[in-house]
């Protein structure tokens, strides 16, 4: 497994002992330019992410990778492909409880709250009109 140094201390640090979070210390093997690509990404990642370190750690993570021939777009697109097929079926799962819970009593916004969606969405799984999508056309769409 490789370590990881903290992720604050920039792409630059390429080696180190600390455990969990940071760059990869593979990156050790990147030559002088896919180094200041490197760097140049973990800045951007201070941007993009600007309160989430784990994601910087990620997006340098991929960037590494990416670098040292570990991943390729067929790959991210792969990846990407199986997340959004179980992102499906967890939407499915919830959607039904959410179905369920409302027919036991459960409020609209109690819901709402408790599953962390918009109550329209609530109401668009219901069946209800006011969403988006209202009606029947709202049950088959699986936004949340």
């Amino acid at each position: 497994m490789a370590q990881r140094v903290p992720a604050a201390a920039g792409a630059s640090a390429y080696a180190g002992s600390a455990a969990g979070g940071g760059v990869d210390t593979a990156a050790v093997h990147l030559n002088a330019a896919q180094r200041a690509r490197l760097d140049q990404v973990a800045r951007e990642a201070a941007l993009l992410y600007p309160d989430d370190a784990e994601l910087q750690r990620v997006a340098i993570d991929a960037a590494t990778d990416y670098l040292l021939g570990r991943a390729d777009l067929v790959s991210a697109g792969a990846e990407l492909a199986r997340v959004r097929l179980e992102q499906q079926h967890i939407r499915a799962r919830a959607r039904q409880v959410v179905v369920l819970a409302f027919a036991d009593g459960h409020s609209e916004r109690s819901i709402a709250r408790e599953v962390g969606v918009d109550r329209m969405n609530v109401r668009r799984w219901l069946g209800k009109p006011g969403g988006a999508a209202a009606g029947r056309a709202g049950i088959s769409g699986d936004r949340c």
